[in-house]
């Protein structure tokens, strides 16, 4: 057998290292790509959790506020529930969704009080009982910042 009938026989064989080398990168760059979109995957989940969070905290404040001020003022005759309050309401329903099941406690608890404060502020409350209402939401929500940065520092 001359040269070339060994050159030939070497690349007959290498044709099925190439395909079993090229079956490895692809299955390499699949792993990879997969790995690349779980790690997308979860970090917008992460982002939306954390922006259902600030709703939250951000609408509740803001709600407190209102009621703080509207206490202070004298205005504590009955009213209609304001947007504040039903802003309120629908963020704490969208971060329910959302929760881990170690922050719901929390999240159950800002509920109740929000609740509370808005029963004192369309049922005509003191103004004890309303400013009484604002601080225990005020507590309610700093436990479930805390709580809720912990949570997401943990996710990561």
């Amino acid at each position: 057998m001359d040269l070339s009938g060994i050159a030939s026989i070497a690349a007959l064989a290498g044709i099925p290292c190439a395909l079993l080398a090229a079956r490895w990168q692809t299955k390499t760059a699949l792993a990879r790509t997969r790995a690349q979109h779980d790690l997308a995957v979860r970090q917008h989940f992460l982002a939306a959790q954390r922006a259902s969070y600030a709703a939250l905290i951000a609408q509740a404040t803001i709600f407190r506020r209102e009621a703080w001020d509207r206490s202070q003022a004298g205005h504590i005759e009955p009213a209609a529930m304001t947007a504040a309050a039903l802003a309120t309401f629908e963020a704490l329903a969208m971060v329910k969704l959302d929760a881990p099941a170690a922050l719901l406690d929390l999240v159950e608890e800002v509920n109740g009080k929000a609740a509370t404060l808005n029963r004192w502020m369309t049922g005509g409350g003191s103004v004890d009982d309303i400013q009484a209402a604002c601080r225990a939401l005020r507590d309610a929500l700093d436990d479930l910042t805390h709580a809720a940065r912990s949570s997401l520092r943990d996710q990561r």
